[in-house]
């Protein structure tokens, strides 16, 4: 996919994130964070608690100060900082932030004049898709229902830039692959959506390009479909714990979990593998099926890194 610089003259509109940086104390959460996301695109933000994924979410929507660098829309019209175009955002917020003491279907009137438009239709809209009661006071909904009624917010005011930050997050299955078919749909009318889950199928459901965060620090931008995983994770199962020292000087990265050892060996290593592995008394090997999952860890798992 053809990246966009901050020099193009184009009619697609792309969000930007340039040289994006922000501390609390002593503690980096973002460090000099930079990607684009387009229209008609959906890019994941993957990584383990503590990462910066919604520190980063929050300098989007302006809930938390852009320290360093700048979160702009790039458009036809020029750059424009995203402080500027809040009108323009929808976001879901990874705790939830809703009037407990209204009904649901009062929510959304008052949500009509903070936006200043008609958005009847698209609530009418969303909540039949979600199944989503609009008779009922917040408070007494189930957490699920709750989660539906921040989605449906974020989104009734046509949005151009949609974040989302953990969106699924107590919702049942089948409400969950009814919000997957929604976001799908958003994106071919060509927003642009940038969402954070710890639900890897959520990310291969959605997402054209990932980007995995490790101490506030990009390791990976790349396209879901260009993933690449050049190599493979053998469990060794042993009889017992005392077999630590046997592998001290193993020739491929590994990890002890008690009596298991997980093994990271490259394509075309497994000849070399199984030398290695026979010079060891061990009960028997397994592969491990690799996936979005298993290529995510291999990031931050110690003693599995290159």
């Amino acid at each position: 996919m053809k990246e966009m610089n901050e020099n193009t003259s184009s009619e697609i509109e792309v969000l930007s994130f340039d040289k994006v940086s922000k501390t609390f104390g002593t503690l980096r959460a973002n460090n000099n964070i930079s990607f684009q996301v387009k229209e008609g695109e959906i890019l994941g933000l993957l990584g383990p608690n503590g990462a910066g994924k919604s520190t980063l979410l929050r300098q989007v929507v302006g809930l938390v100060h852009i320290e360093q660098g700048a979160i702009k829309l790039l458009a036809a019209e020029g750059k424009v900082p995203v402080a500027q175009i809040k009108e323009k955002i929808g976001y879901v917020s990874g705790e939830l932030n809703l009037p407990m003491y209204m009904k649901v279907s009062d929510y959304f009137k008052f949500l009509e004049n903070v936006y200043g438009r008609h958005i009847r239709n698209n609530y009418i809209e969303y909540a039949n898709a979600l199944q989503l009661d609009g008779s009922k006071k917040i408070k007494n909904l189930s957490t699920g229902n709750k989660q539906k009624v921040a989605i449906i917010a974020a989104l009734v005011h046509d949005p151009k830039v949609i974040i989302l930050d953990e969106p699924t997050a107590g919702l049942d299955a089948e409400i969950r692959e009814k919000f997957v078919n929604l976001i799908l749909k958003l994106r071919g009318e060509g927003r642009i959506i940038l969402i954070s889950s710890h639900t890897f199928g959520d990310i291969e459901m959605l997402c054209d390009r990932i980007c995995i965060l490790k101490k506030g620090s990009i390791v990976k931008n790349e396209l879901l479909k260009d993933i690449n995983i050049d190599f493979e994770i053998y469990k060794v199962n042993f009889a017992s714990n005392n077999y630590a020292n046997e592998m001290r000087d193993f020739p491929f990265p590994h990890r002890l979990i008690g009596k298991t050892a997980e093994v990271k060996i490259p394509i075309g290593g497994f000849t070399d593998f199984l030398t290695a592995i026979n010079k060891i008394d061990y009960v028997d090997f397994v592969k491990k099926d690799m996936n979005l999952r298993e290529y995510f860890l291999s990031f931050f798992e110690e003693g599995l890194g290159d």
